[in-house]
């Protein structure tokens, strides 16, 4: 059976279906990170009693050793020394390529968790899409990403 939950006090997402398990959560300043994927445990965890998906003891992020992206983003964009690989660059004019996406909001529909992200200084909108394919372990996600002002924006 497929689940996606979110936990406000660890200000996490679980999405589950199967043996696969993939979290992501937020970081101090509201950043999406990945925190984890992998197999779930045999058990989901008993919410009402604050139980939570446990990540397996000696488990390591599979692209530390390779991805150059800043520190478990979920959608890396070109900001602030940010100098490697990213998911997303825009240019706002002439000199100003800095992306500073941050939470706005989340919405889950049954097998469907949406995560708005909204920049802190350009109308700039980003929706991470994720939709879980129930019994069959795959997650599938997508980014959607909306220019809210006037002026146009170029996308790398």
């Amino acid at each position: 059976m497929s689940s996606i939950c979110f936990d406000e006090s660890r200000r996490e997402w679980a999405l589950a279906d199967g043996d696969l398990l993939y979290v992501l959560g937020l970081d101090s300043d509201g950043a999406v990170c990945h925190r984890y994927v992998g197999l779930s445990a045999r058990r989901p965890p008993d919410r009402a009693t604050g139980e939570w998906w446990e990540v397996p003891p000696g488990w390591t992020f599979p692209f530390d050793d390779w991805w150059e992206a800043p520190p478990r983003w979920e959608y890396p964009s070109r900001g602030p020394f940010v100098f490697g690989e990213t998911a997303l660059a825009a240019l706002f004019g002439p000199a100003d390529r800095d992306l500073h996406l941050r939470y706005a909001e989340h919405e889950i529909a049954g097998d469907r968790l949406v995560v708005r992200l909204m920049d802190r200084y350009h109308p700039l909108a980003v929706e991470l899409h994720y939709e879980l394919a129930p019994g069959s372990g795959v997650l599938r996600r997508w980014a959607e990403i909306r220019n809210d002002g006037e002026e146009p924006v170029t996308l790398e």
